[in-house]
């Protein structure tokens, strides 16, 4: 299972990143996908989800405790 989530990823993320904007603006950015985080975690866990999940390019990210 991991193996096929990963491999999707990898085709949505090649397919729809964009690392620059028409006017040469650097973006970096993944915009087709999002990532729903959990309250229950500690702060570390927390810092570990948001600079992995971004250092992929996403920008869709929320945390349960908002919703």
């Amino acid at each position: 299972a991991m193996e096929r989530i990963a491999k999707l990823m990898k085709e949505d993320r090649d397919a729809n990143f964009k690392a620059a904007s028409d006017d040469g603006k650097i973006l970096n950015q993944w915009s087709t996908v999002g990532l729903l985080a959990s309250s229950a975690t500690t702060n570390e866990t927390g810092w570990l989800t948001y600079k992995t999940v971004r250092s992929l390019g996403m920008v869709a990210i929320d945390n349960q405790a908002r919703i």
